[in-house]
């Protein structure tokens, strides 16, 4: 037998070879028949680390050669690595294996050379080296455990921040849109103000030109002035309206709140509307009931009534009818002011206090305003302690405005 590269230092290791050269030929159906030997054979260690086992089989005549080959050949599929020399009395079977091939048996060591020193301390090393492994498999486990676990907690903190950020753009996206509808509510306040503005005082201005040239007879002139007034009393109301806003805004709205019945207050905001409302053709009618005492402020109560009957005669067409009627109602004053007008529309309805709120905020509107009477009635109202409502049943069935004031106790 001829081995290269494979060290002897023990019996066992000479078993251990033996034992591969018999696994080897085993798996080419040599094994059965016991015509080769060690010293048939040869035995060596490839560069790559493979155990080549070459071993030489004696044939006796041609059909033991070709049982051979036939064996050889069945088996060539699964162990490609194998050479086949055919020599004049012999075959030899060339076969390339790990060097310790999983086809090998377990070897174990003879009765001799447990009490051998050097196996004894080279089974304790295998011994230790394999407790060694053992416990560096569980600290790897529990390192990979514990990876997986901060991958985990990073998911979950990448997904939560995820969150977050989407929350964030979407109130970032709102707070634009916002900032979007405010833009544009403001460029068309700034819009419907100019156009108030220029209305009243472009009718002023032709009356007054007028008036300088000297071409009106007496009763165009007594025109001329009334329009002049006129238009200078609505562009002082709508001034007054705009410096009310910017009070309420800023919470510089003063009240001056003092026991007052208010028959004399309606009464008042009647007198003042009658002659819009006859020139109008609009029938105003009233049916004040005693309520008792409230405690309010005369004039801004007036400018309530004052904004809720001027609102009711601006939207009631000729022929139409404009009512007041104040009653006592649950220890409250109730003033109801209804119109037999326009109506106001469902989807209007519920923002017809606010600010800057009208059915047709074009310029181009049949009404006049800035949208500001009803949020300033709100704001005066509430500031009484009051309630203010408003009810439609639709465009074309009139509306009506209630005012609920608790009463001075």
């Amino acid at each position: 037998m001829t081995l290269t590269g494979v060290p002897l230092r023990s019996e066992q290791d000479l078993e251990l070879l033996r034992l591969h050269t018999r696994a080897a030929a085993e798996q080419f159906g040599l094994g059965e028949r016991r015509v080769w030997s060690f010293a048939a054979a040869e035995i060596a260690v490839t560069p790559s680390g493979d155990l080549q086992v070459s071993i030489r089989v004696p044939l006796v005549n041609v059909a033991e050669r070709q049982r051979v080959e036939r064996s050889i050949a069945a088996r060539r599929t699964a162990v490609p690595r194998v050479s086949l020399q055919d020599r004049r009395d012999s075959l030899v079977v060339t076969l390339a294996t790990p060097l310790f091939s999983e086809h090998a048996p377990a070897v174990q060591p003879p009765e001799a050379a447990l009490a051998d020193p050097a196996a004894a301390i080279t089974g304790a090393e295998l011994v230790e080296e394999n407790v060694r492994l053992r416990r560096a498999l569980i600290a790897l486990q529990a390192e990979v455990t514990e990876t997986n676990r901060g991958v985990v907690a990073l998911y979950a903190e990448i997904a939560d921040q995820t969150e977050r950020l989407r929350q964030a753009e979407e109130q970032m996206r709102a707070r634009a849109e916002d900032l979007a509808a405010a833009n544009r509510a403001k460029e068309d306040f700034l819009a419907t103000l100019s156009h108030e503005l220029r209305t009243p005082l472009n009718a002023m201005l032709g009356w007054a030109r007028l008036l300088r040239m000297g071409t009106l007879d007496e009763q165009a002139r007594s025109r001329a002035l009334e329009t002049i007034e006129r238009n200078a009393h609505v562009q002082e109301q709508l001034i007054a309206d705009i410096l009310d806003v910017s009070r309420i805004v800023t919470g510089r709205l003063r009240m001056d709140l003092r026991p007052v019945e208010l028959e004399p207050i309606v009464d008042a905001a009647l007198d003042a509307l009658q002659p819009a409302a006859a020139a109008k053709g609009v029938l105003l009618s009233c049916a004040i009931a005693r309520t008792g005492p409230v405690l309010g402020d005369p004039d801004r109560l007036q400018q309530v009534l004052w904004n809720l009957l001027a609102n009711a005669i601006k939207f009631t067409p000729a022929g139409g009818r404009v009512s007041v009627n104040s009653t006592r109602e649950a220890g409250r004053a109730l003033i109801t002011v209804t119109d037999t007008g326009e109506g106001i529309a469902p989807s209007l309805l519920p923002y017809v206090f606010d600010r800057f709120t009208q059915g047709d905020p074009s310029v181009t509107r049949h009404h006049g305003g800035l949208g500001l009477g009803l949020s300033i009635v709100r704001h005066i109202v509430e500031l009484h302690g009051g309630e203010v409502t408003a009810h439609s049943d639709g465009p074309g069935q009139g509306a009506a405005f209630s005012v609920m004031l608790p009463l001075r106790r």
